[in-house]
């Protein structure tokens, strides 16, 4: 039979056992640490935020099918007869409508600045006409909270008011950046020949930027409706290797289009997000200050690279980033190939590092900081992540010598034994009241 005094100390026994399966200053168990994320965050409250990357109006949405794309690749301006972009200190875009993109009805849905990791969208009632340059539209911010460098910027927009007797046709270019600095330089304007049936071919000239055509427009707007017409982009032989040139509809290159089913005739296309960019690299340095303790065999880092199209880039022994390697004290890993321009991000699990450590980081000749950083890579570049020890100051014990008060598992035990101590107290309480009442 198990007795009253029997229950007590298997309750404090029972108390000591939880006590001892209390946690001793370790956390729950983390996930494998992770290489950062590259990310952006919102920068302009008129714009609407989006992660990642965008090239075209068609990937927006509320964008009409038919609208007509300008931009510009960098710190690059870019203009057609209607719309004007231009940019100021490589961060900022101002759009404006030209005199005839007045007369001819120019509508701006949305203009779009991608820089970083992410892009703004900005529209009505934040676009020309009724907000006129300067804009300053931009990218979203960096996790560091700078804005980043434009990657590219484009305008998209259609015509409410077509001029002149005839519906006013319009053939139109897109032009996909590359997601870096080409190796190759970009044509600075495009000649497409338009060949109606019954009229002689005629050229048409667009700027570097795409949209409406700077040069032809008018010819076209002298063919009748009904007049099928094909179109074919000229000098593509010149184009740096990988770029691609196609035609919505593509039966505008071959059987044709027919001129009036619809305001705007043909899309030229050219993408050059797969042509080789110039490449760059990143030294990341291990700087360790300590005396008196145990230095790490190796540290842990996390390293992430994209490229302007949010692609990953830079590689590391033959394999691209993002990558998780080790850095020995006063050692070096590079990442080499990386597309110039991109935006990386370089991360120390310190999480298993001793107490006592703490991470700096300094990218080039910057300040050190303890926030991880965020940067865009222009040329190489070294980031020093600098580990310091500083031991904890000494504190003098104020409890028995059994246990330093800066030992947990001390004081764990310590209050395991309480409890069983006041058991045996209770129990002892309860013992006399019963003996006093047999006596009665």
């Amino acid at each position: 039979m198990t007795t009253r005094r029997g229950r007590a100390i298997g309750i404090g026994i029972l108390a000591l056992a939880a006590a001892l399966a209390l946690p001793t200053g370790a956390t729950a168990q983390a996930p494998g640490f992770q290489p950062p994320k590259v990310y952006a965050q919102p920068s302009d409250s008129r714009a609407e935020f989006h992660d990642g990357n965008v090239t075209t109006c068609a990937a927006l949405t509320g964008v009409p099918d038919d609208d007509i794309q300008v931009g510009g690749q960098g710190d690059a301006g870019a203009q057609d007869q209607y719309v004007v972009g231009t940019t100021s200190g490589g961060k900022y875009v101002n759009v404006a409508i030209t005199p005839a993109g007045t007369a001819a009805g120019v509508v701006v849905d949305a203009v779009v600045v991608k820089g970083g990791d992410g892009y703004n969208v900005y529209r009505a009632p934040y676009v020309p006409p009724t907000l006129p340059p300067d804009q300053n539209y931009q990218s979203p911010l960096t996790n560091g909270g700078n804005v980043p460098d434009i990657s590219h910027w484009f305008v998209c927009y259609h015509l409410e008011e077509q001029p002149g007797t005839n519906e006013h046709a319009v053939l139109s270019k897109v032009v996909i950046p590359p997601p870096g600095v080409p190796v190759e330089d970009l044509p600075t304007t495009y000649t497409v020949t338009v060949s109606c049936t019954g009229f002689p071919p005629f050229d048409v000239t667009f700027n570097s930027g795409g949209g409406a055509a700077i040069a032809g427009q008018e010819k076209l707007d002298l063919i009748p409706d009904g007049t099928v017409c094909t179109v074919a982009e000229q000098n593509t032989d010149t184009f740096p290797d990988g770029s691609t040139v196609t035609y919505i509809p593509a039966s505008a290159a071959t059987t044709g289009v027919v001129k009036g089913d619809d305001p705007l005739v043909a899309v030229v296309v050219n993408n050059y997000s797969k042509i080789d960019v110039e490449k760059t690299s990143l030294n990341v340095t291990k700087v360790v200050d300590a005396t008196g303790t145990t230095v790490p065999a190796g540290f842990t880092v996390g390293i992430t690279c994209e490229d302007d199209h949010g692609d990953p880039t830079g590689e590391i022994n033959g394999q691209v980033t993002p990558q998780v390697v080790d850095v020995a004290a006063g050692g070096t890993v590079q990442v080499s190939d990386i597309a110039v321009g991109s935006t990386c991000a370089v991360q120390e699990d310190n999480a298993s590092l001793p107490a006592g450590w703490t991470v700096a980081y300094t990218v080039g000749d910057g300040q050190p900081s303890a926030q991880y950083p965020e940067f865009e890579l222009d040329e190489d570049a070294t980031v020093t992540i600098t580990n310091t020890f500083s031991p904890a100051p000494s504190v003098s014990p104020t409890g028995p010598t059994l246990a330093n008060t800066g030992d947990q598992v001390g004081r764990v035990l310590w209050w395991a034994i309480g409890l069983v101590l006041a058991g045996v107290v209770l129990l002892g309480v309860a013992a006399r009241r019963r003996t006093r009442s047999a006596e009665r």
